[in-house]
Order: C-alpha cells, then sequence, then structure tokens
C-alpha cells in the first residue's frame, strides 16, 4: 500500500503531461441546475412501463409485483403503470403521477438442500413422539 501510494504522484504527473488537453475556453461554462432535489432522483432512475394482470399483478426484474387493491388500483386491470426504479434499490410504482401500494413476491425462492434435511430429521422426531405418547397413553 505504501509503495502504490509513493508512485501515484509520479504516475498522475506524467499520465497527465501525456494526455492532459488544455481547455479552448478557461471559463467555467456549467449551467446552473434549475430542478428540484425529487424531480431530478425521478431523472436519474431506471424507468418502465408494466402491464398489469388480472390479479393486479406484474413481473419486474424477475419478481412478481402485486398491487394493493385500493379504488385507483382496481381500475388499472389491462392497463400500463410506470416503475422507478432507483440507485439506492427502492422501486416506486406509479399511475398518473400517483405512487401505488405494491408487494414483492421473489419469483426465486428455491428449498435449500439445508431445509429439506431440516423437513426429513423432522419427520422421525414426530414420530418418535407420537411412539411416546402412544406408550404413555398405555396403562
Amino acid at each position: 500500500m505504501e509503495a502504490g501510494n509513493a508512485f501515484l504522484p509520479g504516475f498522475m504527473q506524467h499520465y497527465n503531461a501525456r494526455f492532459a488537453i488544455v481547455p479552448a475556453r478557461p471559463d467555467d461554462l456549467h449551467r446552473p441546475m434549475n430542478l428540484a432535489p425529487d424531480r431530478l432522483r425521478d431523472v436519474l432512475c431506471k424507468r418502465e412501463q408494466r402491464y398489469v394482470g388480472a390479479q393486479l399483478t406484474f413481473s419486474f426484474e424477475r419478481q412478481r409485483i402485486m398491487l394493493e387493491e385500493t379504488e385507483v388500483t382496481r381500475g388499472l386491470v389491462g392497463r400500463y403503470v410506470e416503475t422507478y426504479a432507483y440507485a439506492d434499490g427502492r422501486l416506486d410504482v406509479r399511475w398518473k403521477g400517483r405512487s401505488l401500494p405494491y408487494r414483492v413476491f421473489d419469483k426465486d425462492q428455491r428449498v435449500t438442500h439445508a431445509a429439506i434435511t431440516e423437513n426429513k430429521r423432522l419427520s422421525d422426531v414426530l414420530a418418535y413422539i407420537k411412539e411416546r405418547q402412544e406408550q404413555q397413553s398405555r396403562p
């Protein structure tokens, strides 16, 4: 780590001398941002339209999204809603700019080997308990 930190300043100087380009105009030509921060967040996200099925569901990134039934969502069967996937992992589902409540169901739910093993052991344990109960109920 120390060797890398010692090497870096000389490398940067050599790299910039070789590849740097002087700007045609030295002025700062950046324009001020004229968007509200929440509007900018909506611009810098992945937006898609999704078709709502008869059960108020649609697929999104290998997940099944189920809209909660409200006055607004009841009329969305056969229509398209907009999904807003943000960089921080959040998902917003909207219809005409209004956020909709939803639940997520994971399509990739798999039974693990550990769960199968536990269920196999559970049946043995239940059989043992049944046997013990039968022994106790006998006079």
